[in-house]
């Protein structure tokens, strides 16, 4: 059994802000350093599938809500993650880049001042095993 922690910070080069992990296996010597995953990471948004059909569930996502939505959480089925990420070169002066973007229905407005950078969402969305 593992507890497997996902999180934004600085990068090791602390140049940008990146996706780490880290991992607790009960061990307190082994298997709990941060790991870095992805550098240029500006936002983690999760969002919860609810089955909310009552009395009893029937496996069908009806919402999905951010954590403190969540009001029974033995009626989550799914997780909707989304990561924005910017590309590790910035743009050349005269590209156009958009002033804000949504992540997982999160309006994220970006930095008019310095480098501009070419951005884009990745979002997947991950069953709970033994809910659907």
């Amino acid at each position: 059994m593992q507890t497997v922690v996902y999180y934004l910070k600085k990068s090791a080069n602390a140049t940008t802000i990146s996706l780490w992990r880290r991992v607790f296996n009960g061990d307190p010597a082994a298997g709990q350093t941060p790991q870095e995953l992805i550098e240029g990471v500006e936002s983690m948004q999760l969002r919860y599938g609810l089955d909310s059909t009552m009395p009893d569930p029937d496996g069908t996502i009806d919402s999905y809500v951010t954590a403190d939505g969540v009001t029974d959480w033995g009626r989550v089925v799914s997780v909707r993650m989304s990561l924005l990420l910017h590309a590790p070169d910035a743009a050349a002066a005269d590209v156009a880049v958009p002033a804000s973007g949504s992540v997982n229905d999160v309006t994220i407005t970006y930095p008019t001042s310095g480098s501009k950078y070419d951005r884009r969402v990745f979002t997947t969305t991950i069953a709970i095993r033994n809910r659907i």
